[in-house]
């Protein structure tokens, strides 16, 4: 099974519940800050940053796709499904987009 992390709960006394992630795989994304992430699937996630975009990553670190659909700042990325997510950003556009046609499926603003 493919994790990121693994949680693991430690009882080191009985008033306390302590956890410990154990890191699987760690890559960088982005030369500028994050915004968002989300996963996408069990084998990939979103990630946004200050460049407005959006990029979708394998979780072995390899990019699959770039979207470059919002002109500004995006603030949040939700996953709708395996195939589909939603993004919203100062740019005041909300976009539904479909990741396995790599086009806009719909655009608010």
């Amino acid at each position: 099974k493919n994790n990121i992390s693994k949680l693991k709960k430690e009882n080191n006394d009985k008033d306390q519940i302590h956890f410990k992630i154990d890191m699987i795989n760690s890559f960088k994304v982005s030369n500028k800050s994050l915004n968002s992430c989300c996963w996408l699937n069990k084998n990939s996630i979103l990630v946004s940053s200050k460049d407005n975009s959006i990029k979708h990553f394998s979780i072995s670190g390899d990019l699959i796709t770039t979207f470059m659909n919002h002109t500004d700042l995006i603030t949040s990325v939700i996953r709708i499904s395996d195939e589909m997510f939603i993004s919203g950003g100062i740019d005041k556009k909300i976009i539904l987009q479909d990741v396995s046609s790599e086009t806009n499926f719909h655009s608010i603003t």
